[in-house]
C-alpha cells in the first residue's frame, strides 16, 4: 500500500475555485511544493533528500511522503510552524494499488482517477471560513516536547509561548517567568540584533539560522541559532513571529577550539623553517620563549640549560620573570619541578602546583596560575635543558591540557636540534677564532678587531692603546726545558694576561711566544700600569726558571692605520729587548 498525503492550502483552493475551474496535479504541486519544502527543512523533522520524492510524469505530479511516525504527528507538526498550512485540511487515503474504482465526471460529485491518482481530495463547495480539523490542543504537547525551544511572540518581541526546550536554554523553569517579557529588550545581548532580524524577516518572510546572544537568568551567555518564520498581515507587514532555536554555544566553543588547534599546527609546521635559521644561540633562545608564549598562550616561559661543571640548571632566557630572579636563580638535578623533569628526563604536566604537586616550589607568589608545564630539551637521549610555561590565557583558573603538552613537546623537539646546531656553530666560530693552545683569540681575530676598533675611532674619537708581549729567552727555556714545558709556560702567560684585564680589552696570540693585547678606551700611561701587572703576574708565578717579559705600547693617533700601529707597538717592544729586556717601553 501507498501512502500518500495530499497537502491544500485552503486560501489558494478557494480563489482558485471561485473562478469555477478545477485544479490539476500538476498546479497543486507547483503552488505547494516550495512552501513545503521550507516547512519541512524549518521544524527539522524531514529533508526533502531523505523523505521527499517530487515523481513528474506529464501532467501529474505526486507529493510521497514516509515520515518516522504517524500522519497525524506529522500533521500536527506542520500546522505549528505554518501558518498558511495551519487553515488547510491534511486528509490521508490509503489507495490499494490494484484497486480501481470506475472513472467519474466532476459534476457527479465523485472524484475521478486522475484526482485519486494524485492523492488529493478537493472540495468544490466555496467555504467562508475554515476550522483546523485537528486543534491546537492536540499538538501542544508534541512541540512542547521537541528538543529544539520553539518560541511565538508579537512584531515587538512580547512572547506568547515558550516551549520547555526553550524556558530550559535561558536557565528558566516555568513559562509564566517568560511569557509576557520583551524578547529582543531583556534576553538578546546586543540591543540592535533584534532590528537586523525584522529587517531581514520583512525582506524575505523568513530568517534561516540566525546566531544571536541570549543572556540567560543569572548573567550567563549562551548563542543560539535561529530559524524564524514572520507572519504578515494582507499588508505585508510582520505581526507575528515564530521561532525555531538551537543552542550552539558549546558547538561555537569547539569550532573556536578547533580554529586555534589548527593555528597552532599552523605555527609548529612552519616553525622548522624559521627556528633553522637562527645560528646564534642568545637569539635562538629568545625566539623558542617567543614561539612557546605566542602558540600557547601563556604569560611566562623560562628556558633552562644544564651547567655540566655544578649539575644544575640556569636559566639562559626567560619572559615574565624579574632579572633579579633570571640572574639569581639555580636549580639542582631532582629539585623542584624543573629539577625532576631533568633528572628523569619526562614531561610533566601539573594542573594544581599546590594540590598535585608535593615538591617544594620557590616564589610561588610570583605565579598567578597553579598550572604549570615543564618538558625536558633532549638531543638523542641526553637532556641538556628544560622549557618551562606557566601562567595561561587571561583566567588564572586555566589549566594546561594534554594537548598543549604535546604542542609544548613539538617545539621542544625542534629547539634541542637547534640548539644543538647554534652549539656546533658557536664552537666552529670560537675554534676559529680562538688559540687551540692558550685559548685566547688568533692573529686573524686580532687583524679584525683591530681594524673594526680603528674604523670606530675615526667616527667616535677615543683614546686606543696596542700592547706587543714576548717573553724573554723562550727559545733557550723551550729547547732546555722541552715543549711541554714551553706550553705550560705559554699558558699560564696567557691566564696572567686575560686575569689582568677588562672584558671590553682584546688579547691575543700573535704568534710563537709573543702576544698582542688592544686596550679600548685607555690612554698610553694607563695602558703602561696593565703592561707592569701583567710582568708582575708571571713574576709570581712558578716555572723551572724565572721568567720575564719584555713590552711594548703604542698609542692610536690619527690618520693612522692597523699596520701602522702594529710598526709603532713593534718599534717599542724592540727597544724594551735592546736596553735589555724585562721591561716596558712606550712608543713616542
Amino acid at each position: 500500500m501507498i501512502t500518500r498525503i495530499g497537502l491544500i492550502s485552503g486560501q489558494i483552493i478557494s480563489a482558485l475555485e471561485q473562478e469555477g475551474r478545477p485544479l490539476s496535479a500538476r498546479e497543486l504541486a507547483d503552488l505547494l511544493l516550495e512552501p513545503l519544502e521550507e516547512i519541512l527543512m524549518t521544524v527539522g523533522w524531514l529533508t526533502r533528500e531523505k523523505y521527499v520524492q517530487v515523481e513528474s510524469v506529464k501532467e501529474e505530479c505526486i507529493i510521497q511522503l514516509v515520515p518516522d511516525g504517524d500522519l497525524a504527528a506529522f500533521h500536527n507538526r506542520l500546522l505549528a510552524f505554518n501558518d498558511a498550512v495551519a487553515h488547510a485540511p491534511v486528509k490521508a487515503e490509503h489507495i490499494e494499488d490494484k484497486q480501481e474504482k470506475p472513472d467519474k465526471s466532476h459534476k457527479s460529485g465523485k472524484k475521478s482517477d486522475k484526482e485519486k491518482d494524485a492523492g488529493f481530495s478537493i472540495n468544490n463547495t466555496p467555504r467562508a471560513g475554515f476550522e483546523p480539523e485537528i486543534p491546537v490542543q492536540r499538538f501542544a504537547g508534541f512541540v512542547g516536547a521537541m528538543e529544539c525551544g520553539v518560541y511565538m511572540a508579537d512584531a515587538k518581541g512580547i512572547l506568547s509561548y515558550v516551549n520547555d526546550a526553550f524556558i530550559a536554554m535561558l536557565g528558566y523553569h516555568k513559562k509564566e517567568e517568560l511569557l509576557g517579557k520583551n524578547l529582543f529588550q531583556e534576553f538578546h545581548m546586543n540591543s540592535n540584533d533584534h532590528a537586523q532580524l525584522l529587517a531581514q524577516l520583512k525582506e524575505n518572510g523568513y530568517v534561516h539560522d540566525y546566531e544571536l546572544k541570549y543572556v540567560c537568568k543569572g548573567g550567563r551567555v549562551v548563542i543560539l541559532s535561529e530559524t524564524v518564520h514572520g507572519v504578515k498581515d494582507t499588508q505585508g507587514s510582520v505581526v507575528a513571529l515564530e521561532g525555531v532555536v538551537r543552542d550552539i554555544t558549546e558547538k561555537k566553543k569547539n569550532d573556536e577550539q578547533l580554529w586555534m588547534e589548527k593555528m597552532k599546527l599552523e605555527h609548529i609546521l612552519s616553525l622548522h623553517e624559521e627556528i633553522s635559521s637562527i645560528l646564534k644561540l642568545e637569539e635562538l633562545i629568545d625566539f623558542v620563549i617567543a614561539k612557546a608564549i605566542e602558540i600557547l598562550d601563556v604569560h611566562r616561559c623560562s628556558l633552562m640549560l644544564i651547567d655540566k661543571d655544578r649539575s644544575e640548571l640556569v636559566i639562559k632566557g626567560a619572559k615574565g620573570l624579574s632579572e633579579d630572579i633570571i640572574q639569581d636563580t639555580r636549580v639542582k638535578l631532582g629539585e623542584q619541578i624543573s629539577g625532576v623533569v631533568a633528572l628523569y628526563g619526562e614531561p610533566m604536566l601539573v594542573t594544581d602546583m599546590d594540590a598535585q604537586s608535593p615538591l617544594p616550589r620557590k616564589s610561588r607568589a610570583t605565579y598567578r596560575g597553579r598550572s604549570f608545564l615543564s618538558v625536558p630539551i633532549k638531543l638523542e637521549k641526553k637532556v641538556i635543558g628544560v622549557l618551562n610555561v606557566a601562567d595561561k590565557g587571561l583566567n588564572k583558573n586555566d589549566i594546561f591540557t594534554p594537548t598543549d603538552l604535546r604542542i609544548l613537546s613539538a617545539i621542544v623537539r625542534q629547539a634541542a636540534v637547534a640548539i644543538e646546531n647554534a652549539n656546533l656553530y658557536r664552537e666552529l666560530k670560537y675554534l676559529s677564532i680562538t688559540d687551540p693552545l692558550t685559548g685566547l683569540y688568533n692573529h686573524r681575530h686580532f687583524a679584525k678587531t683591530i681594524d673594526q676598533e680603528i674604523k670606530r675611532l675615526r667616527r667616535y674619537p677615543g683614546p686606543l692603546c696596542l700592547m706587543m708581549i714576548d717573553v724573554d729567552h723562550f727559545k733557550t727555556y723551550n729547547d732546555t726545558f722541552g715543549h711541554l714545558e714551553g706550553d705550560h709556560l705559554l699558558k699560564e702567560l696567557a691566564r696572567a694576561i686575560h686575569k689582568n684585564l677588562r672584558e671590553i680589552d682584546v688579547a691575543c696570540r700573535y704568534g710563537g711566544d709573543e702576544f698582542a693585547v688592544i686596550l679600548v678606551e685607555t690612554k698610553i700611561h694607563k695602558a703602561e700600569i696593565v703592561a707592569k701587572k701583567i710582568q708582575k703576574a708571571i713574576s709570581e708565578l712558578s716555572f723551572k726558571r724565572p721568567v720575564t717579559l719584555s713590552v711594548g705600547v703604542a698609542a692610536y693617533s690619527d690618520s693612522v692605520d692597523r699596520h701602522d700601529l702594529i710598526l709603532k707597538a713593534d718599534r717599542a717592544l724592540y727597544q724594551s729587548k735592546k736596553e735589555g729586556r724585562n721591561r716596558v717601553s712606550v712608543y713616542a
